[in-house]
């Protein structure tokens, strides 16, 4: 090993925070190398994707949609038109939608290589919606012609409403691998007007096919740089889904919360879940909007439910507090880093002062926290933002692909003779957990084959494993008052709420006198106790009190 950094594991065109690793420091990794262990992996994320679909698919449909995908049939829609068409539908431009649509489901038509037998298509996605968008049009209830033999066999030869399918995709019931609970969505990027690095990201994109984004700031470093939902945009039917969501609540905001609302009373009176995240993907698009849901998560609040969520949407947020709104006491909200409003520090100063913020949730390059670690916060931040300037031209200018990975690497090699004349120990610390990372994606990626070959299934093998190790590593490079996510919602220290650890070893130790002291109810108790049982972990996202920021790795 050289004295340079290893060749990262950053900037791809379209990131996902479920990148990271650790070598040296920890190897919680080591038991996916083999088949075996990563089918457990893709089984558990087939059982989620059936809870989700209803009706639930039968064997049958699933080998016609295992054959459909595998015979290379599956077309992948280029994100920026994808966002596109999403963007004229937040801003109700209902023909400009409708021909893009068309446009689109002939565009997939053309490359397929073979008519499914099962399952959702782009030519099937785009078709629905330019359906729902020409009646929109013509100044009538959006509504749709039955698209599959499910479909007819249920409604004959009646139209299908668009609040059908909103009822019908509403929620992730069961959230997914790594997140236990009911979880809504809208498309990504264009619902969010906070969003960062939108016009550095998506050039192609402007006028009202931006829908609530907005491109005034070349960030390279903003959200749009490495977000995680975008690689959703490949699936033909979770694409689908966030259309009509982002479509519903385009058409009658109302309506469309009170659907939610009501989908998640039942979900809760059936399931017993009480807690529901608010935006996995997207954001609330205006001021308004964060009012129509604030009265649902109210609605909510009533039955005993909690819902907590992430925004870049700041601005929102602030101008309806400026007014005197009442926020409901069952909202928590995290403050997204990668907002183009992050470098803002009195309108940050003032959402974290809101009553329903938590705190920070930070995606963050562990270069960069090294650099901290490695000389000083306000030096290494400086140093970071030359390296990523530096990168940016590279990315930006006429030269070969060959000749700018050679510039990158030249960059980290002096970085990292900085980084080993300040501390060897973090040096080495670091070539570790990159070599690390890309011996993970490289025997993920041979699993991934063998997987894809044996089921025809798509999975998120070597996501996860990677994404375990960056926890480790952050843990050694974190700056003060921050903690890093451990990537599954629910596992955070209880250590991290210092009112909390306290209960929790007063209920380990039974100290009567303490927690009487604390004046702890029955209940904080119970859930003390609960805690203790299960090692104590707490999920902080969702947590008031835990005011930490909250780190995780990107790539």
């Amino acid at each position: 090993m050289d004295s340079g950094l290893a060749q990262p594991v950053g900037f791809t065109s379209e990131g996902s925070t479920s990148l990271g690793g650790s070598g040296r420091l920890s190897s919680p990794f080591s038991p996916f190398f083999n088949l075996g262990a990563a089918q457990k992996i893709v089984a558990s994320e087939r059982a989620v994707m059936r809870q989700r679909t209803n009706p639930p698919l039968t064997e049958a449909e699933e080998r016609a949609i295992t054959a459909y995908q595998t015979a290379d049939a599956k077309v992948v829609i280029p994100t920026h038109a994808a966002l596109a068409v999403a963007g004229l539908i937040v801003n109700r431009e209902w023909q400009s939608a409708a021909t893009l649509c068309r446009k689109l489901s002939t565009w997939a038509r053309s490359r397929a290589t073979k008519e499914p037998v099962a399952g959702v298509t782009f030519v099937q996605v785009f078709a629905k919606l330019a359906e729902y968008c020409e009646c929109l049009v013509r100044g009538e209830g959006p509504q749709r012609t039955p698209a599959n033999k499910g479909e007819q066999k249920k409604y004959g030869s009646r139209p299908i409403p668009l609040w059908d399918d909103v009822q019908r995709c509403c929620l992730a019931e069961q959230g997914n691998v790594k997140l236990p609970f009911a979880a809504y969505s809208e498309m990504p990027v264009v619902t969010c007007p906070g969003a960062g690095g939108v016009a550095a990201k998506f050039a192609q994109l402007g006028g009202s096919a931006l829908g609530a984004a907005v491109a005034t700031q070349v960030d390279i470093s903003g959200c749009a740089s490495f977000c995680y939902s975008l690689k959703a945009l490949r699936n033909p039917t979770v694409c689908y889904r966030l259309y009509v969501l982002t479509l519903g609540m385009s058409v009658d905001p109302t309506r469309h919360v009170a659907t939610v609302v009501q989908h998640m009373t039942k979900l809760h009176a059936k399931k017993g879940m009480k807690i529901m995240r608010l935006f996995v993907d997207g954001d609330f698009r205006s001021a308004a909007c964060i009012e129509a849901w604030m009265a649902g998560v109210r609605e909510l609040g009533a039955k005993g439910i909690t819902v907590y969520g992430y925004s870049k949407s700041w601005p929102e947020f602030l101008s309806l507090h400026e007014r005197g709104f009442t926020w409901p006491s069952n909202y928590i909200l995290n403050l997204s880093s990668g907002s183009r409003h992050y470098k803002n520090a009195a309108m940050l100063a003032k959402m974290r002062q809101l009553p329903i913020a938590r705190g920070e949730f930070i995606a963050v390059d562990p270069l960069e926290r090294l650099l901290w670690k490695a000389v000083t916060k306000s030096r290494g931040e400086r140093i970071y933002a030359a390296y990523l300037a530096r990168v940016n031209a590279l990315s930006n200018g006429s030269t070969s692909a060959a000749q700018k990975a050679a510039g990158v690497h030249k960059l980290r090699e002096r970085l990292g003779v900085l980084i080993q004349r300040a501390n060897p120990d973090l040096a080495k610390a670091y070539n570790d957990y990159v070599e690390t990372v890309h011996a993970i994606e490289a025997k993920g990626s041979s699993v991934l084959t063998r997987i894809r070959n044996a089921i025809g299934e798509p999975t998120m093998v070597p996501g996860p494993i990677v994404q375990a190790s960056t926890y480790a590593f952050l843990t050694g490079v974190k700056g003060p008052g921050e903690v890093p996510c451990p990537i599954s919602c629910g596992s955070c220290p209880h250590t991290a709420i210092p009112e909390h650890a306290k209960v929790v070893d007063a209920a380990k130790l039974e100290d009567t006198a303490l927690l009487e002291s604390m004046h702890v109810t029955e209940r904080i108790l119970e859930k003390a106790k609960a805690a203790a049982a299960k090692g104590g972990n707490v999920h902080l996202c969702g947590n008031p009190r835990a005011k930490l920021n909250i780190i995780i790795g990107v790539h």
